[in-house]
């Protein structure tokens, strides 16, 4: 007998996953260096861009002090428009 597939659970696999690369081996890319031409506004919500910003950067973003985030922003040359989505 098959066992039906369940996509939550494959999802939360997927999120682990991705949260124990970036604790073995440091933060993730940024959003602008990814996706280069892409801003903050339109079309991450589908594909592997939406799947990168919600589960992966995003979640560790919120998980930094403001000192580091305005840290990470510096690093990585983040524009006006990035910054601006990043503070809310």
């Amino acid at each position: 007998m098959r066992t039906k597939f369940n996509w939550d659970d494959e999802r939360r696999a997927r999120i682990a996953a991705e949260q124990e690369k970036i604790r073995l081996t440091g933060p993730p890319r940024a959003p602008w260096e990814m996706y280069p031409g892409r801003g903050p506004y339109g079309g991450w919500n589908q594909g592997t861009q939406g799947y990168f910003l919600d589960f992966v950067f995003l979640p560790w973003w919120r998980d930094r002090s403001s000192a580091e985030r305005e840290e990470y922003l510096e690093q990585h040359e983040a524009s006006e428009e990035w910054r601006e989505y990043l503070r809310w």
